[in-house]
């Protein structure tokens, strides 16, 4: 099991003096939800460095620090569930450098989202609620086409 260790980036309070978090090649030097995106600006120790979020592989997921400021930003729609992100650099060969680890600013408990009866071909996101069968159920991650009743990875009962 790795230890990774997370820094709060943001203080209460109209000054707010910024913690970084940062590993051998990443510097976060700041990560908030701001206007409903996950926005999250650093540095690389190089320049055209390949930064990941959350160990996701979507383009989304992916970005590249400027190749003489280092500089690099994500902001999109996402809310980390946990308010905590994990950002890495991408090696040469496709493996993920060491974990640097922040706690996002501005960011609270994700809601729960009731959405009806459950339907195919509708696409579900995390905390999701539906009902099914007779009993509700709450989206455990994104899915689509997955039965609550017999997908598990997917569905958590919410109400018998």
């Amino acid at each position: 099991m790795r230890a990774l260790g997370f820094v709060l980036l943001a203080a209460i309070g109209v000054a707010s003096n910024v913690e970084h978090a940062q590993a051998a090649d990443i510097t976060v030097s700041a990560g908030k939800i701001q206007a409903g995106k996950l926005v999250i600006t650093g540095r690389t120790q190089f320049g055209n460095t390949r930064v990941r979020l959350e160990g996701q592989t979507a383009p989304i997921f992916n970005t590249t620090s400027h190749p003489t400021a280092k500089t690099f930003a994500f902001s999109f729609v996402y809310h980390p569930g946990d308010c905590t992100v994990v950002l890495q650099k991408v090696n040469a060969n496709n493996t993920l450098g060491p974990a640097v680890g922040a706690v996002i600013a501005d960011c609270g408990p994700l809601a729960l989202a009731p959405r009806g009866a459950w339907v195919t071909n509708r696409s579900y996101y995390t905390n999701d609620l539906v009902t099914f069968g007779g009993s509700s159920w709450r989206a455990k991650r994104t899915n689509l086409n997955k039965l609550p009743a017999t997908n598990a990875a997917d569905w958590a009962i919410f109400a018998a």
